[in-house]
């Protein structure tokens, strides 16, 4: 990402009323008469949502519930956790909303209701830089090479239902394969890195953005075969019509508007 990107990012998340809090409420109004948004996340999912070096929240979901609540005059703030407490939140009640690169399907239909998607994903592999196994020209291909592999996938993501089947998902389980769970996709390349997985699969725009930093450059390459087809979007609870409403308004004024398209383009996605 260019230097002046980024800091166009930094000061517009500087903008954001938001603070890593606790959700305990439902939605409250502000001093300023604006309602307040508790939204739940995982900051550890580059260039979506992730920490600067002043431990503040920024990224792509960052500016677009900024803009969502702009349109809707709302007010936001954020609390970090792990990514696999981030709908149980939600669905309880503790936080208003979901925003930390949710993919829709059945299962999570079941416990809380979802905005239109925003953004369109697809999982990829992550191997090292000399690796020659992988050579599939096609999805079919990469699945059947994946075969009897040991593959690291952070808990709670498509990647890791991919690989150890999900019917909410509608996937087969890779005949052989050994699953290994992280908190953390930085820690999972690591071990990649040290040769104790052949492959890393996760989110192509977080993929690239890992490949990418100055860790692991030359070290580690993406496979540019796309696995699946998903649908990012923001969670409420289930029910909850009225946020719901605002939430869509929001969304497609900044599509309708074109900034939508503009936050894609700021965050090279």
């Amino acid at each position: 990402m260019k230097f002046t990107k980024i800091l166009a990012a930094l000061l517009a998340a500087a903008m954001c009323l938001f603070a890593m809090a606790s959700c305990t409420s439902t939605p409250a109004e502000n001093n300023d008469g604006k309602l307040t948004l508790k939204i739940a996340t995982n900051a550890e999912f580059e260039p979506f949502e992730f920490l600067d070096a002043d431990g503040n929240i920024i990224g792509f979901d960052v500016d677009l519930i900024k803009a969502i609540s702009e349109n809707q005059n709302m007010n936001f703030e954020f609390s970090d956790m792990k990514f696999e407490s981030v709908l149980a939140s939600v669905s309880s009640g503790k936080c208003d909303a979901g925003l930390s690169g949710l993919t829709i399907n059945d299962k999570r239909k079941q416990a809380v209701d979802f905005t239109d998607p925003y953004y369109i994903v697809g999982q990829v592999l992550i191997v090292k830089a000399d690796d020659t196994v992988f050579t599939g020209t096609d999805a079919a291909a990469i699945v059947e090479q994946l075969k009897g592999k040991t593959v690291g996938a952070c808990n709670g993501y498509t990647g890791k239902a991919f690989i150890e089947g999900d019917e909410d998902f509608g996937y087969t389980a890779i005949e052989g394969l050994t699953s290994v769970g992280y908190d953390s996709a930085a820690v999972g390349i690591n071990d990649l890195k040290n040769g104790k997985l052949a492959a890393f699969i996760l989110d192509d725009a977080v993929a690239e953005k890992l490949v990418a930093a100055d860790d692991n450059q030359g070290q580690v390459k993406i496979i540019p075969i796309v696995l699946t087809e998903e649908h990012y979007a923001i969670a409420v609870e289930k029910g909850n019509t009225e946020l719901l409403s605002k939430l869509n308004a929001g969304l497609k004024a900044i599509k309708d508007n074109g900034t939508l398209d503009q936050l894609i383009s700021d965050w090279d996605l």
